[in-house]
């Protein structure tokens, strides 16, 4: 994220994350996501694997400079709090969890390019979120992020992880 600002920001909410999240499995039941994301660590190869998707979803539809790194952003904070608020209590996805993003974020709300963000990460499960709604068709940023969302957590499509600039 080349932005300054997204950059910031993006950096400010990981600092939140909980510890959990970096030694997590994608899927604790193992019922959804590749074989090789339901080991510990697997939530940040997923997270990975979104955030390429976002990106060749942006590249496709032509969404590029700030609304793209806005896109990028939320693909890197989608489930931070996927298992709750706090390190010991759940060892399961949170029903929920995607609202979790704003109420964890709050004290940045006033933050250039937060609500673009935070609205996109917190729809990232579409049909499938916790309160049954679903996306308009008006709403792209959502629209985009569950769809890589969805298509990076799919056994049958193997999604490949962006490398490194140096790699």
């Amino acid at each position: 994220i080349e932005d300054s600002r997204i950059r910031s920001l993006i950096v400010d909410i990981v600092e939140l994350a909980p510890s959990y999240f970096l030694t997590s499995a994608s899927s604790i039941s193992k019922r959804y996501h590749p074989t090789d994301e339901v080991v510990p660590g697997g939530k940040i190869l997923h997270t990975r694997r979104v955030f390429w998707m976002t990106w060749m979803l942006c590249e496709s539809q032509g969404i590029f400079g700030a609304d793209r790194e806005c896109l990028l952003g939320a693909a890197l904070i989608h489930d931070l709090w996927f298992r709750g608020t706090d390190d010991v209590t759940n060892n399961m996805t949170v029903a929920g969890h995607e609202k979790l993003v704003r109420k964890q974020t709050l004290q940045f709300a006033n933050r250039e390019y937060y609500e673009q963000i935070i609205s996109a990460a917190e729809c990232h499960s579409g049909r499938w979120n916790h309160d049954k709604t679903t996306i308009p068709p008006n709403m792209t940023n959502q629209r985009l992020i569950h769809t890589a969302d969805y298509i990076a957590s799919r056994r049958d499509i193997h999604t490949p992880v962006m490398k490194k600039r140096d790699e």
